[in-house]
């Protein structure tokens, strides 16, 4: 790059401080990976278990709405052979209900359930003021289907306010039938009578590949998984897929045939 500022250099990463270091995580810290604990691991009292959610509670000096527990049993086997957090560790979460916003101190927040955001902005704060532009939301709705996230936003059935010179980026065309068409077209007509910004056409493929699903399966940590909107023989191979991460078929994976139902009951 030109134009460098002499305190600063350019490094294979971007520019950084000139009395920085380039160094791989690996080479000045240890590295591990915690275990991962299933709804069938918590019991009604023993050892509490912190989430990130929990962390992020006490952070802020919130008192924690949901203590989970393992028993002494399972905390001591975790120690022994995958270690536990220590004093002035460095904790990273994949999980699904945590951004990185931009914003300092106020960069760790998590979705609740009321459509809010929570956390180092002090109070919850409604994703249309303050903080809002520090987030990028990905949400459901790209064929305007109703009740999915983006078509709730845009009539005003969630605490989000789009504004003026906003944008929205769809990222799949239409499937084309009549209903998908007629959906779609009154979601971006809502969207421009509020002056948002449309951009349509970053579609570039159908359906992800496995490595794709692979990477999803990282970046969002869910608890189960339900294979679903292809034959036995997709849903099976996206089960296979799923036991190379970790997951066991019949506890946190499932496999449905149409009309099929799974009850979920959480042991607390």
């Amino acid at each position: 790059m030109e134009n460098l500022k002499e305190e600063c250099k350019n490094t294979e990463i971007g520019v950084i401080p000139e009395d920085w270091e380039v160094v791989k995580l690996g080479d000045i810290a240890e590295l591990t990976s915690s275990k991962r604990i299933y709804l069938s691991d918590y019991v009604k009292g023993g050892i509490p278990f912190y989430r990130g959610k929990e962390i992020v509670e006490l952070k802020n000096n919130k008192t924690i709405s949901e203590i989970l527990y393992i028993n002494e049993e399972k905390y001591y086997k975790i120690k022994e052979k995958y270690g536990v957090p220590q004093k002035n560790d460095i904790l990273i979460t994949e999980s699904k209900r945590y951004l990185i916003g931009n914003g300092g101190d106020d960069v760790i927040s998590s979705f609740g359930g009321n459509d809010t955001l929570k956390g180092g902005f002090g109070d919850d704060v409604l994703l249309g003021g303050e903080g809002k532009d520090k987030y990028m939301l990905v949400v459901t709705g790209h064929q305007g289907e109703e009740g999915a996230v983006l078509s709730r936003m845009a009539t005003n059935k969630t605490p989000f306010r789009f504004e003026r010179h906003d944008q929205v980026v769809f990222s799949a065309d239409v499937i084309p039938n009549p209903m998908n068409a007629a959906q779609r077209y009154m979601l971006e007509a809502r969207l421009r009578l509020m002056g948002v910004r449309l951009f349509k056409g970053a579609h570039v493929s159908g359906h992800a590949a496995k490595e794709d699903h692979r990477d999803m399966i990282r970046w969002l940590n869910p608890e189960h998984l339900i294979p679903s909107h292809g034959d036995f023989n997709l849903t099976a191979s996206y089960a296979k897929l799923a036991e190379e991460e970790g997951y066991r078929l019949g506890e946190d994976i499932h496999l449905l045939r149409n009309g099929q139902s799974l009850k979920f009951e959480r042991i607390i």
